[in-house]
């Protein structure tokens, strides 16, 4: 199993909740990144006796240095949200983390060589009637993938199992 989740790269993958907090820590470092620059750029226009005396200085020797180190390591954050946020663009609010997981569920079935089905029960619009959407179902409990952040409220579980279905069901 832990092969198939390293193939489907489900780790890259973020729920719509999360991809909120990821887009707003964005736009913060982002906004870090232009203040530690414009501080820089302050910092160049001292005369180069005040340059000398701050580098002399102990509390201050590597002021630059730091700056730069600084900038360097918001850089590279800014970039890994950036890829985090690329990696889980959607369409219609899909849940691009719980699409995988179903994806999941449908490639252990395939490897277990059992069927993967689809069905809702007919007593319960919100339960599923197949072991495949059980699965789905279950792995989103396990796996803690939720509804507005809401550990109590499961995400609702058909519409990528339906997906996944599609996909992977003349395998």
């Amino acid at each position: 199993m832990l092969e198939i989740y390293l193939e489907l790269e489900i780790d890259k993958y973020s729920g719509r909740d999360d991809m909120s907090e990821f887009k707003k820590a964005r736009k913060i470092y982002r906004s870090a990144h232009a203040s530690i620059e414009k501080a820089k750029s302050h910092l160049s226009d001292l005369s180069n006796f005040e340059k000398v005396a701050l580098t002399l200085s102990r509390s201050t020797a590597e002021i630059f240095t730091r700056i730069d180190q600084s900038l360097a390591d918001l850089k590279a954050v800014i970039s890994a949200r950036e890829q985090r946020i690329s990696n889980n663009k959607t369409r219609g609010g899909r849940d691009a983390r719980a699409d995988k997981i179903a994806e999941l569920v449908a490639k252990v079935l395939i490897e277990k060589k059992r069927p993967i089905t689809f069905g809702i029960s007919a007593h319960d619009a919100n339960e599923p009637s197949t072991d495949f959407g059980r699965g789905v179902k279950k792995a989103f409990e396990i796996l803690n993938v939720t509804e507005g952040g809401n550990i109590e409220k499961a995400k609702i579980w058909r519409y990528p199992a339906k997906r996944a279905f599609e996909k992977y069901k003349k395998c």
